[in-house]
């Protein structure tokens, strides 16, 4: 027996060690015309350049600006060197006598503009970006107009096939974005992201001239963000005790990405998506009631505790904290309240909650709803934050304050009113919000 069960290993052995991994099916490469090695994204407003070449020597390449003393300019001309040059390529200098080598870069505000701070909704990001006479200037009237303009100039560097940094000898480029937010939501709640890759994240955004990250701090399966108000709940939500954006971990990604001209907007989403609340904090959660009993969970519909319990003070009083901290450490003047997907099944399981809306006058989920939403506008208001809310509430036909910025993410067969984005999009903006259209 001994003997047969070690000839069985051994042929399942064999059998394991001849597997292979293979494709489910062949990715040929996407079929049509490949892009020039200047092609420029995004694609400017208007573009005209020249065929003809100019030599670019990195040691000799001098940059200039009118703002030197602005340590965004500074930082960005600093980065952007070795954007030019990147110090891994095998590069030839050409000779220092020859004719066609540029000769410098120089960045330009126009106007009296100071250095602003952080990059705000309305800043104007527009830029010109010309060459001729062997000089290259880049005029803006802001620093993030600079900034996206230099994105541009780093665009159009290549290496030719002889191997030497080469730029279009003329251009003229004419540019501005069309849309004022353009942004990438990243959510580090789900899945814990190390700071390192939070920042590869918005060097990539800045490559594509995006603006904002939209930073989705927490969920139900983590709370990772340390709060000084409220330690306890990194301490018992995170995943574990090095999955925490520590204070200076938050101010490190706030200052990386302002030094891109790139809006921090965080989200604390609310009522729903709170279960790491409760490892801390589980007076402020709906315990869930199933055949008459609390704390029952239902597989893939509900857990045992679920969304905040609208009829508890405690929920709106640690909103307020946690809420002015936030507005404290970031210097956004916007806050995303998320308000989406709440399970109103568990409000209407548990009996208090029940019992509290027969006492205030409460006849449907869809009205607790709209009264927790109130308490939470109402917080946000006093703090002079401007709310963005996910597009559920709206469809929940909460009343908005004025201002309000609804963000889309759904299509018709999530939302039974949807007939096209366009319709939605205008129904909103008619009366009288900002819309932000997440996924077309």
């Amino acid at each position: 027996m001994k003997y047969l069960l070690i000839k069985l290993f051994i042929v399942i052995f064999f059998v394991y060690i001849q597997c292979e991994i293979t494709y489910i099916e062949v990715k040929y490469p996407l079929k049509g015309k490949r892009s020039s090695p200047n092609a420029i994204w995004p694609h400017p407003q208007q573009i005209n350049i020249s065929n003809d070449l100019l030599y670019i020597r990195p040691n000799d390449l001098a940059v200039y600006s009118n703002l030197q003393t602005c340590d965004i300019i500074a930082k960005a001309i600093e980065r952007y060197k070795s954007i030019f040059f990147p110090p891994t390529l095998d590069m030839k200098q050409p000779l220092s006598n020859l004719e066609n080598i540029l000769q410098n870069l120089t960045l330009n505000v126009k106007g009296n503009i100071q250095c602003e701070k952080y990059i705000e909704l309305n800043s104007n990001e527009a830029y010109n970006l010309t060459i001729k006479q062997k000089i290259a200037l880049i005029e803006a009237y802001s620093i993030w107009g600079l900034l996206r303009g230099l994105e541009t100039f780093s665009q159009l560097i290549y290496i030719n096939e002889q191997n030497y940094i080469v730029i279009n000898s003329s251009v003229d480029i004419i540019d501005s974005p069309r849309f004022r937010h353009r942004g990438v939501m990243l959510d580090s709640a789900r899945h814990f992201l190390p700071v390192s890759i939070i920042k590869k994240n918005l060097d990539v955004m800045s490559y594509n001239k995006f603006n904002v990250f939209h930073w989705h701090l927490v969920d139900d399966q983590s709370f990772p963000f340390e709060s000084k108000t409220f330690p306890n709940l990194s301490r018992a939500g995170a995943y574990s005790p090095d999955h925490v954006y520590t204070l200076a971990d938050v101010a490190d990604i706030i200052e990386h990405a302002r030094l891109r001209g790139i809006r921090v907007i965080p989200e604390i989403d609310t009522p729903g998506h709170t279960y790491s609340w409760s490892k801390s904090m589980p007076e402020l959660i709906t315990v869930c009631w199933a055949h008459g009993k609390p704390h029952q969970s239902i597989y893939s519909i509900q857990g045992e505790m679920e969304i905040f319990n609208p009829s508890e003070s405690r929920v709106y009083s640690t909103m307020d904290t946690l809420l002015r901290e936030i507005h404290e450490r970031f210097p956004s003047n916007y806050i995303h309240l998320g308000m989406d997907e709440v399970y109103d099944k568990c409000w209407l399981s548990n009996p208090n909650i029940r019992q509290w809306m027969i006492d205030n006058n409460i006849l449907s989920t869809k009205n607790l709803h709209k009264y927790y939403a109130d308490q939470i506008l109402d917080i946000v208001r006093n703090i002079s934050v401007t709310p963005i809310v996910w597009q559920d509430v709206w469809d929940e036909q909460v009343e908005l304050p004025p201002g309000t910025i609804i963000q889309v993410w759904k299509d018709s067969s999530d939302n039974i009113e949807f007939s096209s984005w366009a319709s939605y999009l205008n129904r909103a903006a008619n009366e009288g919000y900002n819309v932000i259209l997440s996924s077309p």
